[in-house]
């Protein structure tokens, strides 16, 4: 199962978010692609053959972008492996001002020259917080699955350790007729 959001527009400068998760791994992954092409008839972009960038956001992370849906705020994320940075944000917006004032949220991800610009509305931003918040919830769920089946490991091995001879009851004969 997957959230995805296309944020297309007619300067070609849109990009696509696809998110998963990993309830084992407890992680959350953002793919996102650029778009590559506008058609204006149709109003559609196209993102086939976009450039790529894939992020993976702990379980912390994710609770960050929560908040900062949940109270529109910021959330911001900087990840650096051999010398590969990606950084980006997640944060609420206003432009105009008045009637024509536009809210929503943006999420930019930078990786050395490329920019991955995706914008979404406060609908789209509630539908992302409650997918994050399910994703959240299944991690959380695995985490307590391994560790009851752990526990439940242990309470076992605790019972059968030292029990090498099985514990046999003793009878003991009748030797006369007892009364009825």
């Amino acid at each position: 199962m997957s959230h995805n959001i296309f944020s297309a527009n007619a300067k070609s400068t849109g990009s696509a978010c696809f998110v998963s998760f990993q309830s084992k791994e407890q992680c959350v992954f953002f793919r996102l692609l650029k778009q590559v092409s506008w058609d204006a008839k149709a109003r559609t972009g196209s993102f086939k053959d976009g450039a790529t960038i894939n992020v993976k956001f702990s379980p912390d992370e994710v609770g960050d972008m929560i908040l900062a849906l949940r109270v529109a705020g910021e959330s911001r994320f900087y990840h650096s492996f051999n010398q590969n940075v990606t950084s980006g944000s997640l944060g609420y917006y206003e432009v105009g001002t008045g009637e024509q004032t536009k809210r929503g949220f943006g999420l930019t991800v930078k990786n050395g020259d490329l920019v991955f610009k995706v914008g979404l509305s406060l609908g789209s931003g509630e539908r992302l917080m409650e997918y994050l918040k399910f994703a959240l919830q299944r991690m959380n769920e695995a985490d307590y699955a391994a560790d009851k089946k752990m526990f439940e490991e242990r309470q076992v091995a605790k019972k059968t350790e030292g029990k090498s001879v099985a514990h046999v009851p003793t009878v003991v004969p009748k030797t006369a007729e007892e009364p009825v």
